[in-house]
């Protein structure tokens, strides 16, 4: 009974809410596709989601980002290069870029390379950056503890304290300040995205952030059918290594939602997403489970 397909261990409640929400997004695929306005109810069942993405003609501090164009941005310094940002690190919890880690070469010296902190809109160019955190080496992993050292040196709010105080005065429980394991933008770029019976159907190709905040606003995946969609951090569930990422729907259901254009990234996800993170979930970040066999 353990290996009992997971959509059904529950069949009264989930199925009943899976075909409710099969039925709407359905709905919403087929009014998109023909110009029309979604309905109130629709929009209703959108609010359920933890955040809306902001329309592209919005002031640039609330445009979307692609975490793959931050990727060799210099940072300086006054007119002095600190260096160029060569990795980035997520909190897939809070859906929150976390650490910039940047990486800094003089001819005749060793490379140097440096933890960051995020912050927001144009101030990540503009920033008096410094070099107070030095590693000979790139790091492979980082966690809370380490990203809120790097907070704390610039004198910068870490980004958690929203999210952690929603958490213990809500739901009860205490916020991991210090073990939580942060997720490097290299380890997630092609990782595999598979179905809810273990079928790879695609692969992470970017992760689109909200360039006011650094929030993850969906992460893009490129499916098997060589298209890209946007996708809530929230319909994913990761497995105990998190080497493979799972969509906890069939394979043709993930190919209805509609692609996108590389080159022109949605503002907004497709209300259907919304529906099924809060229907199934009831909650943002990346879910998780005990390793699948």
């Amino acid at each position: 009974m353990k290996n009992a397909n997971r959509l059904n261990l529950n069949p009264l409640t989930k199925e009943l809410k899976f075909f409710r929400w099969v039925c709407l997004s359905l709905l919403v695929s087929s009014s998109s596709a023909f110009g029309q306005q979604p309905t109130g109810a629709e929009e209703r069942l959108a609010v359920l989601s933890q955040d809306q993405v902001e329309p592209l003609n919005k002031p640039i501090e609330n445009q979307i980002q692609m975490a793959s164009k931050l990727l060799n941005t210099e940072l300086k310094k006054d007119d002095a290069s600190v260096g160029r940002i060569q990795g980035l690190a997520f909190d897939l919890e809070t859906e929150h870029l976390a650490v910039l880690i940047a990486m800094r070469s003089e001819a005749g010296k060793e490379v140097e390379w440096t933890m960051l902190p995020f912050v927001p809109g144009d101030r990540l160019v503009k920033f008096g950056w410094e070099r107070k955190t030095t590693l000979t080496t790139s790091p492979m992993s980082l966690t809370r503890s380490q990203a809120h050292e790097v907070y704390r040196l610039y004198k910068e709010a870490v980004y958690w304290i929203d999210f952690a105080t929603r958490m213990e005065s809500e739901k009860g429980r205490k916020f991991d300040d210090q073990n939580f394991h942060l997720s490097l933008f290299s380890s997630l770029m092609k990782l595999p995205i598979a179905d809810d019976q273990g079928k790879v159907v695609g692969q992470i190709h970017d992760v689109a952030m909200k360039a006011s905040n650094g929030s993850i606003q969906y992460v893009v995946v490129q499916t098997d059918d060589h298209k890209m969609r946007a996708i809530p951090l929230g319909a994913f569930v990761s497995d105990e290594d998190n080497k493979r990422w799972f969509i906890e729907l069939n394979s043709d259901q993930i190919l209805k939602f509609k692609p996108f254009a590389e080159n022109a990234p949605p503002s907004q996800i497709d209300t259907g997403w919304k529906e099924y993170v809060a229907v199934r979930y009831g909650r943002g970040g990346i879910q998780s489970r005990k390793k699948v066999k």
